[in-house]
């Protein structure tokens, strides 16, 4: 009896011990993510807003990028490469010079008639104090289906890149959807 009851009280500890482990390992994983997550907003020199594209048939033919500049609202589009991979290839676009002001319709706006295939255009909202603009780009040739995968990068000349993993939807009850993360 005396040899069982400090066993009993050192498998209690054991137990118990592993269980408090388990928990502060939990944690500990969860405070990673969360510093990963502050770091990467903090030191990201854009940051991917939102995402809509436009669709012809089963497929995304135009893509709009909302950006909100962190640390400056004065930026060299020449000196910024948009990079979209749709899990076969990675296709980059370059500024093409065309930029505008968003009025309207997105989708209908004059700078998508100037836009080569391998060129982005930029679009301003005019009325928006954090500095949001749009990244317009033709993507009919990437082969982006209703319900593949697609992964956009922002690579800046200077600071960090930006990127952001999708599921384009798989149905459509529009042409123009929303591409969330």
């Amino acid at each position: 009896m005396q040899t069982a009851l400090p066993l009993a009280i050192a498998c209690i500890l054991i137990v118990g011990g592993l269980s408090f482990f388990s928990i502060v390992e939990e944690q500990l994983s969860l405070l990673v993510k969360t510093v990963d997550r502050v770091m990467n907003q903090s030191t990201t020199y854009l940051e991917i807003e939102d995402i809509v594209g436009e669709i012809d048939g089963k497929t995304i033919e135009r893509m709009v990028i909302f950006v909100r500049p962190i640390l400056s609202t004065k930026l060299n589009f020449s000196r910024i490469c948009l990079r979209i991979d749709n899990g076969e290839s990675s296709f980059f676009f370059r500024y093409g010079g065309s930029a505008g002001e968003l009025k309207g319709d997105v989708f209908k706006n004059d700078v998508w008639k100037n836009l080569k295939e391998d060129e982005y255009g930029v679009l301003v909202l005019s009325k928006d104090a954090r500095g949001i603009f749009c990244m317009v780009a033709h993507v009919s040739n990437l082969n982006l289906h209703l319900g593949s995968d697609v992964s956009i990068f922002i690579v800046p000349e200077e600071g960090f890149t930006t990127h952001v993993n999708l599921k384009i939807p798989s149905m459509a009850s529009s042409t123009v959807i929303r591409l969330n993360a």
